[in-house]
């Protein structure tokens, strides 16, 4: 593979990822702030079959910009069930409990996350 087609793999990858979070970052705050009015659980499934639907819709976009918006609507899925699963698991819970339960959904939400990217080298 020439130089070229080299940096336009990267560049591409950059823009998938970056769409991602993008998504993430427009949408963390209200749906966060969403789960004063709504279940958190009511959220996190929502999103997660949002989530579901742009696996899909990545799977068979035909082009960059397709792809795109899909990872931006996977990202806006993704904060709908990071914080608001947190609070769903956490709601009925207290004390050392309570912390205990959040402290191994977050690192196992980031252990997620991160191997994901390592197999993904691998693919």
């Amino acid at each position: 593979m020439g130089l070229l087609a080299f940096l336009l793999v990267g560049l591409i990858a950059g823009w998938l990822a970056g769409m991602m979070s993008a998504g993430y970052m427009a949408a963390v705050l209200p749906l966060v702030a969403l789960t004063d009015r709504m279940p958190a659980r009511t959220i996190f499934l929502a999103c997660s079959a949002l989530n579901a639907l742009s696996c899909f819709g990545i799977a068979f976009s035909d082009g960059l910009l397709p792809a795109l918006i899909w990872r931006a609507v996977s990202g806006i899925a993704v904060a709908g069930m990071y914080m608001p699963g947190l609070r769903a698991l956490t709601d009925g819970m207290a004390g050392a409990t309570r912390a205990r339960a959040a402290a191994w959904y977050t690192s196992s939400f980031t252990l997620g996350s991160s191997l994901s990217f390592l197999l993904g080298r691998w693919a």
